[in-house]
């Protein structure tokens, strides 16, 4: 049998086909598929993504549970707050009522007290202290006080409770007689409780003040 028109030989003897081999066209061309190696690794990276999704998105969950949270952490501690701010005003309140109470007694205790100042203090005996008071009260002021306790308070300063309010009274409206003395300088006071003494003095200045404005 000869060799077909559609065949030859090359020059190393081996036989070549023709165009005509396939003259329906049907010899296919070979497709090129993924390998399953690239799907593989195609999937795992899809994975490793929703599952990061997945993560962030329960991460952002507990953070709206925790921003919750904290805004009712925030609401309780405002309340607390709240009594706690009442309690405060209620003990300021039963603070001062106490006080004015203390500062009422105190002011009852101190009616029939003088504080006598200028005076040269030999002794700090009571008793020898009430004479000398009483007897530089009858020189100067001329009148004549019982006087139940004294002590001394300085060198020239001393304490002297009076026997009623009475008897201050007659004193205090007769101290003015004191500024007349020669050489001396005695000066008779209410005693007085810290915060009346405050007030007392704020009066002082204001009163000064208003002097010197005077002047000028």
């Amino acid at each position: 049998m000869g060799e077909s028109d559609d065949e030859y030989c090359t020059d190393d003897g081996k036989r070549k086909r023709g165009d005509n081999d396939d003259p329906d066209g049907q010899l296919k061309v070979r497709k090129t598929h993924k390998t399953p190696d690239k799907d593989g690794k195609h999937e795992e990276k899809l994975g490793k993504i929703l599952d990061l999704l997945s993560d962030l998105s329960l991460e952002e969950k507990e953070l709206r549970q925790e921003q919750k949270d904290c805004r009712n952490d925030i609401i309780e501690f405002k309340k607390e707050n709240k009594i706690l701010i009442e309690q405060n005003r209620e003990m300021e309140c039963k603070l001062e009522l106490l006080g004015d109470r203390i500062d009422k007694l105190e002011n009852e205790k101190r009616r029939n007290n003088l504080i006598v100042q200028g005076l040269t203090i030999k002794s700090g005996n009571q008793d020898e202290l009430r004479t000398e008071i009483a007897e530089t009260i009858k020189k100067h002021l001329g009148i004549e006080v019982k006087i139940t306790g004294a002590s001394k308070l300085g060198p020239k300063t001393c304490l002297v409770e009076l026997e009623n309010a009475e008897v201050k009274k007659n004193v205090m409206m007769n101290k003015n007689k004191l500024g007349r003395l020669v050489g001396e300088k005695i000066y008779i006071n209410d005693d007085l409780s810290k915060k009346d003494r405050e007030i007392q003095g704020h009066i002082r200045g204001i009163a000064s003040a208003r002097g010197k404005m005077g002047k000028t």
